[in-house]
């Protein structure tokens, strides 16, 4: 393998540069690139990491400012003697006066502490005995019968209580809430160690949670909040709550307030807020941040691809600027291997010293052998070459045609025309042929060759066949190649004229809207329409076969001497008919070929 690699490459120069330079510096790229793409990977990993971690640390941050507000508002609201009165009176025996006195602080107490606190979408003061107040007072039902209460709040606790974000579908006239979910923070209204309702506080879901975009190219991010019991969590992105399983995220969760870690193929950043304790968690695929890189990847992968193209033309550049020179100096070397020692000036500018040096000395070595040549043997020998090739070049035509002469007297002498006639045709058949001066003659010649040639058929098959020749206008004198159309006669002889008699062969010429028609007819045997197919392809291919190779000569002649132009068109018939027709541009017929 390797020795064929050295041969292959040691032809010519063009070959070592693409088996040498080009897969190197191909790869040298690739290489490159790929260290690239890994680098590039890396750090945009990293910077994920950093401002994903940071972004959760952030938005912890800010949901420890909005709880930790709100718990000084309930801590005030909850030690407010008109709130306790509100929340610990029986209301069915009631002194309606204190009832207004009471109810009217409240409302004022619970105002201040909702316009004081942005924050604050909602506030709600629910008594045990039955009591409720909302500041937006649009709800339809007691918030103590809600779902989320009942499945949340632990009545038994008497400090904060932290509710993840619910549903507010309870509202029902008035005000409604900015946001459709909230998170809830309960502190129980108390008196001498008794609670005697709940001091509840909404927080917008958007006013609470607004995390920063995550990086670029982190892909989907998934946001989660747990609670400090890590019984339940809710989903960021779809809005809902759940109950803690086997989750990935819930199992990293450190000593540590804040912290990034790897589990698989996730990447989970998670901080814990001072404030209730509970966990923000950022969730998102390796596979989502690749998906980024690809953007990349394929800018370097049509970089490196543009650059292997300019590879392959510079080298072609350069390696046609080194052959070049040394192709002209193998040409000048085959020339002088064929007696050529002629002086050849040399355009030595943007060549190579060194083949400039190379030529200059050659061409100073041939001029020597040149002069050694023409002084001791070129003239003897050439005048001997050209008298034997003039003698072999007279005889052997100058003898068939003296014998066929020869035959031809003898013919007449006898009286016995029918073979003066025939000896006759077969002199112009070989004076035709044997003329290798002229390879493209006239239509009118042409048909005179294929009349003797048809002639002597005729001789030979008497009575078989008729055949007649017409020449249309300025068809007779219109110029195609020579031994165009003998071939598809002799077809119509061998393969279509086989019954007995009543054959005929019609050939017509004729120029037809700028195209040279010669259509060769005759009444035989006729071909199948699927050998008729088969023919049509087989005159089209190249590779050797043993039927119809003068159908196929003729047409690959025709295509290669008028530069695809010219065609040939083949009609039949079983048991009637078979005309082929050569096609060829009328003005390709006056050109000198």
């Amino acid at each position: 393998m390797y020795r064929k690699l050295q041969e292959f490459m040691n032809r010519n120069i063009v070959r070592r540069l693409t088996v040498l330079l080009i897969p190197a510096v191909c790869g040298i790229f690739i290489l490159s690139f790929l260290a690239v793409s890994h680098m590039y990977s890396r750090d945009l990993i990293e910077s994920i990491e950093a401002q994903t971690q940071y972004s959760v640390e952030t938005a912890s941050i800010h949901m420890d400012y909005c709880v930790e507000g709100i718990k000084n508002s309930l801590n005030n609201l909850s030690r407010n003697s008109s709130i306790r009165k509100m929340a610990g009176m029986d209301l069915g025996n009631i002194d309606y006066s204190e009832y207004l006195k009471h109810e009217r602080n409240l409302k004022q107490a619970v105002n201040s502490a909702v316009y004081a606190d942005k924050n604050l979408q909602d506030l709600v003061i629910v008594g045990n005995n039955g009591y409720q107040y909302e500041f937006l007072s649009s709800f339809y039902t007691d918030i103590t019968e809600t779902e989320w209460f009942g499945a949340y709040v632990d009545l038994e606790k008497k400090g904060f209580q932290y509710i993840l974000p619910h549903d507010l579908d309870y509202y029902s006239k008035g005000k409604r809430p900015m946001y459709e979910q909230a998170v809830s923070v309960l502190l129980p209204i108390k008196e001498a160690g008794e609670i005697l309702g709940y001091a509840i506080a909404d927080i917008g879901i958007g006013r609470l949670i607004e995390m920063p975009e995550m990086a670029d190219g982190a892909g989907n991010i998934k946001t989660y909040i747990v609670n400090q019991e890590m019984d339940f969590y809710y989903d960021v992105v779809d809005g809902t709550n759940h109950v803690c399983g086997e989750e990935t995220f819930l199992s990293v969760f450190g000593d540590k307030r804040s912290d990034f870690v790897t589990v698989g193929n996730e990447f989970i950043a998670y901080s814990r807020m001072q404030s209730n304790g509970w966990y923000i968690v950022s969730v998102y695929e390796h596979d989502d941040i690749i998906r980024s890189v690809r953007n990349m990847q394929r800018i370097g992968g049509v970089m490196v691809w543009a650059s292997c193209m300019l590879i392959l033309c510079v080298s072609h550049l350069m390696s046609g600027y080194i052959n070049r020179p040394v192709h002209e100096l193998l040409e000048r070397i085959q020339a002088v291997e064929m007696r050529d020692f002629r002086n050849v000036e040399s355009d030595y500018k943007n060549q190579p010293g060194e083949i400039v040096l190379i030529r200059k000395r050659f061409e100073e070595m041939v001029q020597q052998i040149d002069e050694l040549v023409n002084k001791v043997y070129l003239d003897e020998i050439y005048r001997k070459e050209m008298e034997y090739e003039q003698l072999v070049n007279q005889i052997n035509p100058h003898f068939l045609y003296n014998v066929l002469q020869l035959i031809q007297s003898k013919a007449v002498l006898s009286e016995n025309y029918e073979i003066n006639d025939i000896v006759v045709a077969l002199s112009k058949l070989l004076r035709y042929a044997m003329n290798n001066q002229a390879k493209i003659v006239t239509v009118e010649e042409e048909c005179d060759y294929v009349s003797n040639y048809l002639l002597l058929y005729e001789q030979r098959y008497t009575g078989k066949f008729t055949y007649k020749i017409r020449l249309e206008g300025r068809a007779a004198q219109c110029r195609i190649m020579k031994f165009a159309i003998q071939p598809i006669v002799e077809n119509c002889i061998k393969h279509g004229l086989r019954r007995q008699g009543g054959g005929s062969i019609r050939i017509c010429a004729g120029v037809q809207e700028d195209m040279l028609r010669i259509s060769v007819w005759d009444n035989g045997n006729g071909i199948p329409q699927e050998r008729l197919e088969n023919l049509k392809r087989y005159i089209r291919e190249t590779s050797e076969k043993e039927e119809s190779i003068g159908l196929r000569n003729v047409y690959q002649r025709l295509k290669l001497m008028y530069d695809g132009r010219a065609g040939m068109e083949i009609e039949s018939e079983e048991g009637k008919y078979t005309k082929v027709i050569i096609l060829i541009p009328a003005e390709a017929c006056s050109e000198e070929k």
